[in-house]
């Protein structure tokens, strides 16, 4: 899966805020084997704020919708959870980590996870958030049989 941080990216705000929305890239290619190259992704981008499912700032507002766009129909959720959640059978999870750094400054940002808060996806490759800092919570969604 292409790097959140690819320097093809024309599209700065991917770069800057794409994690989120790259870890449900990530998902939907692992669960349909959908391709992304760079424009793609860039299109999506548009795709998607044009149709209100994401923000200026790449914030993801409908997952449900995100997910679906690649054929993958969810079991009634999208939702937060503890730190410490254990996915059950057809559950995935995106891990929200945040990390403060030595001058003060508070960092946050999403990978995918394993089910159990491992990572199997960082957009970044081994960002700092997740090198150093911890769990802050889970979003946990269940694909319908």
């Amino acid at each position: 899966m292409i790097r959140q941080d690819d320097r093809r990216f024309t599209d700065k705000r991917i770069p800057e805020w794409g994690c989120v929305l790259l870890s449900y890239l990530w998902y939907a290619n692992k669960l349909t084997n959908y391709g992304f190259d760079i424009e793609g992704i860039q299109q999506i981008v548009k795709d998607f704020e044009a149709r209100g499912w994401i923000d200026g700032q790449i914030t993801v507002l409908q997952p449900d919708r995100i997910l679906g766009y690649f054929g993958i129909a969810l079991d009634g959720y999208v939702r937060a959870e503890v730190s410490e959640y254990i996915c059950g059978a057809r559950e995935y999870e995106l891990l929200t980590w945040h990390y403060t750094d030595s001058g003060g400054h508070a960092w946050e940002h999403t990978t995918a996870g394993s089910g159990n808060g491992e990572v199997t996806y960082d957009p970044l490759g081994l960002s700092h958030s997740v090198a150093n800092g911890k769990i802050k919570e889970k979003r946990v969604f269940k694909v319908a049989r």
